[in-house]
């Protein structure tokens, strides 16, 4: 995993999202997985696609971020962040508004629902139909660690063992990662190459 060092590029500050994607494809590589919110990964995807290569890719933030990858795009997840928008507006109009910090989960019935989850995941054109029954498995192993009570406060994916870029141990074996610690994370995990400042 490389840290661009920002979530989305900025020249002459950032890493280029297109050399770091080419660079990981040369390295190998058949899937980019993407945390930034421009899609320079999808059309390098599918020029390399276009040209023959058989490679992937998984923008994020938008349900439209595989429009350029017709070939090769695996599907996208994104917020939706209107759903929560409209609560704190109504809010505002009815005097009821407080500042505070929420961690707001998907609508685990329905995470692509328009109206009430703040998040969903958008399968591409380029998902290979012989493995939606393991991406709807997987969907469905997530949705029942967050709606389990003695999970609550930790995310699914987040366990040990895990340790920061400089070995301080994070989880150890087995152990779940509070949310609190992944959303103010003090440096990048360890294997994950990029400045934690």
């Amino acid at each position: 995993m490389t840290w661009i060092g920002f979530w989305f590029p900025i020249p002459g500050v950032t890493l280029d999202a297109t050399e770091q994607t080419n660079a990981f494809f040369d390295r190998g590589f058949d899937v980019v997985v993407s945390g930034i919110d421009t899609v320079e990964m999808v059309t390098a995807a599918q020029q390399r696609a276009e040209a023959g290569e058989t490679v992937f890719s998984m923008p994020y933030n938008s349900p439209t971020g595989c429009g350029v990858g017709l070939d090769s795009c695996l599907g996208v997840p994104y917020y939706n962040w209107g759903v929560e928008y409209l609560e704190i507006a109504q809010s505002v109009i009815d005097g009821t508004w407080e500042q505070d910090w929420q961690w707001v989960a998907p609508d685990w019935a329905d995470i692509n629902s328009p109206t009430t989850s703040i998040t969903g995941f958008e399968v591409g054109p380029g998902f290979p139909e012989d493995q939606l029954d393991n991406l709807n498995a997987f969907i469905a192993e997530v949705t029942a660690y967050a709606t389990d009570p003695a999970n609550a406060g930790t995310m699914f994916l987040w366990q040990g063992p895990l340790n920061l870029q400089d070995g301080t141990v994070l989880a150890e074996e087995g152990a779940a990662v509070a949310e609190s610690d992944i959303w103010y994370l003090s440096q990048l995990l360890e294997g994950m190459v990029g400045a934690s400042e």
